[in-house]
């Protein structure tokens, strides 16, 4: 998840910069950083990520990888929407993430690309 990965060992000269948007009434809007995402716990973040992790590695596109945080009552679920090859030779994947915290919800949409260790970093 954007909040907690670093991007180290990814040989690209890539920052993270959050979100790169959120559907607010079916229309695109930008928001840095994801007001929801500061709500989620470390756990929660930790869940997350490996839920995202599963789902960018092993899931193909369109199909649901769904997180939920027992002790917080938090949960998201993250969609793989399509897959590419980027300029540099990363394979990069496009998502939509929805992320639940008690009665709010907010829809991301994100790319990630693979690190040449195998992990999954949001661009």
């Amino acid at each position: 998840m954007k909040p907690l990965l670093l991007i180290t060992g990814l040989g690209l000269s890539l920052s993270l910069i959050g979100c790169q948007g959120t559907l607010q009434n079916n229309k695109m809007a930008t928001a840095t950083p994801a007001p929801l995402y500061s709500r989620l716990t470390d756990e929660d973040t930790q869940k997350a990520d490996q839920a995202l992790q599963q789902a960018l590695e092993t899931l193909p596109s369109a199909q649901k990888q769904h997180w939920e945080n027992s002790n917080s009552g938090n949960s998201g679920t993250l969609i793989p929407l399509r897959s590419y090859k980027s300029v540099a030779g990363y394979y990069c994947r496009e998502y939509r993430e929805l992320v639940r915290i008690r009665q709010r919800q907010a829809v991301y949409f994100d790319t990630a690309c693979r690190s040449k260790n195998g992990n999954w970093y949001p661009i």
